[in-house]
């Protein structure tokens, strides 16, 4: 069966299914035999399960800069484009910025300390990173950026750091709308550099 789209606010057809590009070990128990305790991404598993999901007729890739799996997408959709099976408009490709530091997979230079950043550092730096995830991905567009983890708070999973979940999701309106003032300046200059190359 065909996958369906999802229509967006802006007109544009997303596929409701994506393959995701982020083979990860978070325990040791999931690492390679020769590497035991490794904790962290295995980007050079991502060429055969895109290839595969191109197979089964999947045309939505969802990758991120943290992951370190955009050059093995850019090979996959760089093979199918050369042998003609697909046009780059077959494609949807989604990818994300800003992720907070993550110290546990020691690459910092695929995240963002907005602590200790100005809002002009923070819009210079998403705007260098999506300059990176396009020259890695090879393309001249994405279907869809987004920022990585926007919690409001700067914790991880979508909520300020001490919130609780509350009654109908209290806690989390509650984070958003008391964010420090300082941390909202950043978060907009983040969001003006993807406003500005939606508008390109």
């Amino acid at each position: 069966a065909a996958i369906p789209n999802i229509l967006l606010s802006n007109g544009v057809r997303m596929p409701a299914l994506a393959i995701g590009t982020a083979p990860l070990s978070t325990s040791p128990s999931h690492s390679p035999r020769s590497h035991q305790g490794y904790v962290g991404f295995f980007p050079e598993r991502v060429t055969r399960s895109v290839r595969l999901a191109l197979d089964a007729g999947l045309r939505h890739v969802d990758t991120a800069l943290l992951y370190r799996s955009h050059e093995q997408v850019a090979h996959v959709i760089r093979a199918s484009l050369m042998e003609g099976e697909l046009d780059r408009e077959d494609f949807f490709l989604t990818s994300k910025v800003l992720h907070p530091p993550a110290e546990a997979f020691g690459m910092d230079d695929t995240t963002i300390d907005m602590d200790e950043m100005t809002p002009e550092e923070v819009g210079r730096t998403v705007h260098r990173h999506v300059q990176v995830t396009l020259r890695e991905l090879g393309v001249g567009y994405l279907d869809l950026m987004l920022l990585h983890w926007p919690s409001p708070g700067g914790g991880v999973g979508g909520q300020a750091e001490g919130d609780g979940d509350g009654e109908d999701g209290a806690g989390a309106r509650t984070g958003m709308a008391e964010i420090d003032p300082a941390r909202r300046a950043k978060r907009i200059a983040a969001w003006r550099v993807l406003e500005h190359y939606y508008s390109m």
